[in-house]
């Protein structure tokens, strides 16, 4: 795994994190609007249905991240792998630059 696939890994588990917190809360919005409605609350319903579709908006972007940062991994991944015979060669090469000053 090369350094720059790393830098995404982080933000793409926090993204997944987030999309099954923003799960699990749309599930109880939508469950707490069911017993408000059986109570007689229909205003406070309303409300809730209306913070949820907020919530799935929210976690729809979220799946777009995932995505997007899932794509933009595979891409340095491909780019890394053309350049690594370059970055060893440079390594290399530094290195004895270094040896030859001391």
């Amino acid at each position: 795994m090369n350094r720059c696939y790393c830098c995404l890994v982080v933000p793409a588990a926090n993204a997944r994190t987030r999309l099954m917190r923003l799960s699990e809360a749309a599930e109880s919005l939508q469950k707490r609007a069911a017993n408000s409605v059986l109570v007689g609350k229909e205003t406070e319903a309303r409300e809730l249905l209306v913070e949820k579709k907020k919530l799935m908006q929210a976690l729809e972007k979220s799946k777009n991240r995932i995505d997007v940062l899932d794509k933009l991994a595979i891409k340095i991944n491909e780019v890394g792998e053309h350049f690594l015979p370059l970055r060893v060669r440079l390594v290399g090469f530094l290195k004895s630059k270094k040896r030859k000053l001391t």
